[in-house]
């Protein structure tokens, strides 16, 4: 249940910034569950870093953090299949995948500050997404 129980992805779900950004771009994870589990039981369950974490018996902050951020640069952001699925549904995947990586770790790091007020302070995606993707594209 560390997972499940995890603090920092439970900030981020219950952020507010988190929850307008779901409704003003119309998100459904309904419609991706049947992935979203399979990708669960075939990659992350079977992954070394969610074995370890799951025998931590009552993970801290940081540890939830660790598991978190390990799991999304070493097994979503390095498995094909789930790459694949995000290169069908974004034709700019290729460009897009090194920001939107960047993006999600910040969003992971900032939802570890131990201060409530800045926790909850998730970084936006700009409006200006190609100005954006330009400059992470030129410095990173």
């Amino acid at each position: 249940m560390n997972l499940a129980n995890n603090k920092v992805l439970k900030i981020i779900r219950e952020s507010p910034t988190y929850r307008n950004a779901i409704a003003r771009n119309n998100v459904d994870l309904d419609d991706i569950e049947l992935e979203i589990k399979e990708w669960f039981r075939d990659y992350i369950k079977t992954s070394e870093t969610y074995q370890a974490y799951l025998q931590i018996p009552n993970p801290t902050l940081e540890q939830d953090y660790e598991a978190a951020d390990d799991l999304l640069k070493k097994v979503i952001f390095k498995n094909e299949v789930i790459l694949n699925y995000f290169s069908e549904k974004d034709l700019n995947w290729t460009e897009n995948k090194s920001v939107v990586r960047s993006l999600a770790s910040k969003v992971l790091k900032n939802a570890s500050n131990p201060d409530p007020k800045e926790s909850e302070q998730l970084p936006e995606i700009a409006i200006n997404w190609m100005r954006i993707r330009s400059f992470f594209s030129k410095y990173l």
